[in-house]
């Protein structure tokens, strides 16, 4: 399968440069990422999405005490000193 073949409907085909160029790569090639960033930011731009640089990935995670303990009702809590100081 090559790059035209993926990119068939009209939002896929905003990124057939993209795949274009990395269907076309060597194996051993090294990739040219700025024009691959380049590439990406132009179709987002020309989307009116401004890119940015708030991944997901970098937010600090909630602790998990924070996460389930509002599942458990105050009797089903433990008590115990690890879990206390896993809320604070």
């Amino acid at each position: 399968m090559n790059a035209k073949e993926l990119c068939v409907s009209n939002d896929s085909k905003k990124i057939y440069p993209f795949l274009k160029e990395v269907y076309n790569l060597k194996f051993d090639e090294e990739p040219n990422y700025n024009k691959l960033s380049f590439i990406l930011v132009k179709e987002l731009m020309q989307m009116n999405i401004s890119p940015s640089k708030d991944f997901d990935w970098i937010k600090p995670m909630p602790s998990p005490s924070n996460q389930l303990s509002h599942l458990l009702s105050d009797e089903q809590r433990p008590s115990t000193p690890e879990f206390n100081e896993m809320k604070n």
